[in-house]
């Protein structure tokens, strides 16, 4: 029973057949009989020749997700932030700093904690050398992005009980 792969854009051939169409793993002819003694060692011809493979990246490149991620969260805590000094200075209402920051922040550690998880998967397979070494600047923005905008967030958040206490007295 052969196995049999669908067809994909990336390999043509079949990586468990050669040339001729047969499995070196499991077609190949036994180079000597089996011996009776168990404990018996293998006889140097019948090692299997040292082959040197060319390994692709394993993985697929998400930079761009995590790139976008990041960013996103980054602006949309920004804008938290802003909203938050806004409704600091400008009003003595601090419903008007939960009315506008909170859904912001909240939005962007929707964006900003996939994109620090993946980012720091990511970041390994790099340095394992599963994923290509080129993208390794915008995965480093990406990355730096979403930490920075989980802070800001948890900072603003943070700050909606403090203006309110503040205002309370």
């Amino acid at each position: 029973m052969a196995l049999r792969f669908p067809r994909s854009p990336r390999r043509e051939e079949n990586p468990f057949r050669d040339a001729s169409g047969a499995n070196p793993f499991a077609d190949a002819p036994a180079t000597s009989p089996p011996s009776s003694d168990p404990y018996a060692a293998s006889r140097i011809d019948d090692a299997p020749p040292a082959t040197a493979h060319v390994y692709e990246p394993a993985l697929v490149d998400r930079t761009t997700w995590i790139l976008g991620l990041g960013t996103a969260g980054l602006v949309l805590s920004l804008t938290a932030g802003i909203g938050v000094v806004w409704a600091i200075a400008a009003s003595a209402n601090p419903a008007d700093q939960v009315r506008i920051s909170m859904p912001l922040s909240l939005a962007s550690l929707a964006a900003a904690i996939p994109g620090w998880l993946l980012g720091g998967n990511d970041w390994r397979a790099l340095r394992a050398g599963a994923l290509r070494s080129s993208r390794r600047r915008a995965l480093a923005f990406g990355y730096g992005f979403s930490i920075a905008a989980t802070i800001m967030d948890v900072l603003v958040l943070l700050s909606i009980p403090a203006t309110i206490i503040v205002y309370a007295w």
